[in-house]
């Protein structure tokens, strides 16, 4: 079976992508890299608007591997109702970057 993912970075993207029918939407920003955040409020409006309709996902950022700095940035992020939180870990701090996510 083929899903569809589509990337959007504001609500009236997230409306496009949800007339097309797609199964998830991953909320980012590109031009901050693979996983740029999008701003809290855009990412809880575009939640609210999907009403549940179809899966969302977003980015928590750049974050750095510090386990209270990715636990706040995920917990921020979780807080708007996405379905899934996005992070990601980065050489050569992935075995630390590990185990603070593996703490939230």
């Amino acid at each position: 079976m083929i899903r569809m993912l589509a990337s959007v970075r504001d609500l009236e993207e997230a409306r496009i992508v949800l007339d097309a029918g797609v199964d998830l939407i991953d909320l980012k920003q590109p031009a901050d890299g693979a996983l740029g955040a999008l701003p809290v409020d855009v990412i809880r409006d575009v939640v609210a608007f999907v009403a549940g309709r179809t899966l969302t996902s977003a980015t928590a950022g750049n974050i750095e591997p510090d386990a209270a700095a990715v636990q706040a940035a995920m917990a921020c992020i979780a807080a708007t109702g996405v379905d899934y939180v996005k992070a990601g870990l980065f050489p050569p701090q992935w075995e630390q970057g590990g185990r603070d996510y593996a703490a939230v």
